[in-house]
């Protein structure tokens, strides 16, 4: 995936940044034949989010919480592709 290589360059995953955007195109159900970072018999009854459109993007300090956002014009300006 692309986000994960850049973000690698980052030594890790950045705490407290938003690192990158994306499309979610859907949410399914995980099958056992779907990569994830849990074990596979811990799929059933789990859900995943399926992206497009992702993107790394220059870290932006984003104190809060975890997870996707819509946010500002102001924040929106400070987006910079890797």
């Amino acid at each position: 995936m692309q986000l994960e290589m850049k973000v690698s360059g980052h030594d890790g995953y950045m705490n407290g940044c938003a690192i990158g955007i994306a499309t979610i195109h859907d949410c399914t159900e995980i099958r056992d034949t779907d990569k994830t970072f849990i074990k596979p018999e811990h799929h059933a009854g789990r859900y995943a989010w399926r992206f497009g459109d992702v993107f790394a993007i220059r870290p932006i300090p984003m104190k809060g919480f975890q997870g996707w956002r819509n946010v500002d014009d102001e924040v929106r300006s400070k987006i910079v592709l890797l």
